[in-house]
């Protein structure tokens, strides 16, 4: 398991992104922004970890919003990598919608790319990812998707934002993202990851415990920055 992209490597809004290689399988989870500097360090980072690009299986995008989604269309344009989401954010990815990818929050420019792979149910991946578990944590956004990875040597558990703040532009909802923080706090994984940072057991006990205590946080509207999310 690698981070590959993290917030504030190239000063660009990326979410963390990781590599797992399970198996027979390479498989990418969250893509950052998109921006050059950002595909220049996730390229470097690829290579560092012996990967290359068009060699993994599938890139699993956690939900639209651009820190997440932007750098699917150079995986899938240049690499031929499958890009996997789900509704409604697959959607909102594939036509580039400038409110629900938080686009316009971000200052970025959309980056429109095909969904190969709708993540129509939760359980573990097919073939060679069956190491790769999609478990379904809406509320952030209605299509927010987590992974749980089993290196063989540990369990990761990857939520990106999927506890992040909430607004009515993305489709946020109170009731799914307190039933999403029920679903990761019943996981015992060695690691909990989310789009900043990855933390130990205890750490991510004490992570959530924090989050249930504070509730979910709603977003300033039109406030011209959202971040992260």
């Amino acid at each position: 398991m690698w981070i590959v992209l993290w917030p504030g490597l190239t000063g660009l809004p990326d979410s963390l992104v990781l590599l797992a290689r399970v198996g027979g399988c390479s498989v990418l989870y969250d893509t950052g922004s998109g921006e050059p500097g950002s595909i220049v360090a996730l390229a470097a980072n690829l290579a560092s970890a012996g990967v290359k690009p068009w060699s993994i299986n599938v890139a699993i995008v956690s939900h639209a919003h651009v820190p997440s989604s932007g750098g699917a269309r150079w995986l899938h344009d240049n690499h031929r990598v499958t890009i996997a989401a789900r509704r409604p954010d697959s959607r909102w990815i594939e036509e580039g919608d400038p409110v629900k990818t938080a686009a316009v929050d971000y200052g970025l420019p959309p980056k429109p790319v095909p969904i190969g792979l709708e993540l129509e149910r939760e359980g573990r991946m097919p073939g060679e990812c069956e190491g790769v578990e999609v478990l379904f944590t809406p509320g952030h956004t209605p299509g927010s998707v987590s992974v749980s990875i089993d290196t063989g040597d540990a369990t990761v558990l990857a939520v990106s934002d999927a506890l992040g703040r909430l607004k009515r532009d993305w489709g946020s909802s109170e009731r799914e993202w307190m039933e999403s923080l029920d679903k990761i706090s019943s996981r015992d994984p060695d690691y909990l990851c989310t789009s900043v940072t990855c933390m130990d057991r205890r750490a991510a006990k004490a992570f959530l415990d924090e989050v249930r205590e504070k509730g979910p946080v709603w977003a300033v509207e039109n406030n011209g920055g959202v971040g992260p999310g």
